[in-house]
């Protein structure tokens, strides 16, 4: 091999491997392009789990919920003496002859109705009022007007009840409630009967 061949070959392999301790620019873009990639994957998969994490939360608070008001309204409703009345998002209920006379008395009553404003369900009972009971729709208007709310739920965006018969023979009543948070809903079904 000639002399001028062997240094050129030299110089090349010097030249190349100078070469190689540095990136191109096309090289450097290259790596930041795929840096940003991975990234960003990253990024979208952990915000994708945190929101898994909290909508699974979410959803357990909402059963939670349900099953809670479920087992309340059936057990209010099992435990009544006598159905008053029964609408769409309220129930007047007879639950207790607290002095023996057989005679209603407001104290002895109890409203449980959806606030349609607030989506709350709220229980309505005052036993300081002796006053003696003449209607549903009398005691209902005093109870809203009057008493105040023990909140039994939040967020009940929806409520329906539903009777057996007209009051006083009402023995059973099914009901469904619909609870909203954020965007989800669950809707809980339930049926009670009185005991008495």
């Amino acid at each position: 091999m000639s002399r001028v061949s062997a240094f050129s070959l030299r110089h090349g392999r010097s030249r190349l491997k100078a070469r190689r301790g540095a990136f191109t620019l096309v090289e450097l873009l290259l790596a930041m392009t795929i840096t940003a990639l991975v990234g960003v994957s990253a990024a979208a998969t952990l915000s994708a789990t945190a929101y898994g994490t909290s909508s699974r939360r979410s959803m357990s608070a909402l059963l939670v919920k349900s099953r809670m008001v479920n087992t309340r309204l059936a057990t209010a409703i099992r435990a009544s003496l006598e159905v008053e009345a029964v609408g769409a998002d309220y129930v007047v209920l007879w639950v207790d002859d607290t002095n023996g006379d057989d005679t209603k008395q407001n104290n002895e009553m109890q409203l449980i109705e959806r606030d349609t404003l607030e989506n709350e369900l709220n229980s309505y009972r005052d036993t300081s009022d002796t006053a003696p009971f003449s209607s549903a729709a009398a005691f209902r208007a005093n109870a809203l007007a009057a008493y105040a709310a023990e909140p039994w739920a939040t967020g009940v965006s929806a409520m329906t009840l539903t009777a057996d018969a007209g009051p006083p023979d009402t023995k059973f009543i099914s009901f469904r409630l619909t609870f909203t948070a954020d965007d989800m809903s669950e809707t809980t079904v339930g049926a009670a009967a009185r005991r008495n």
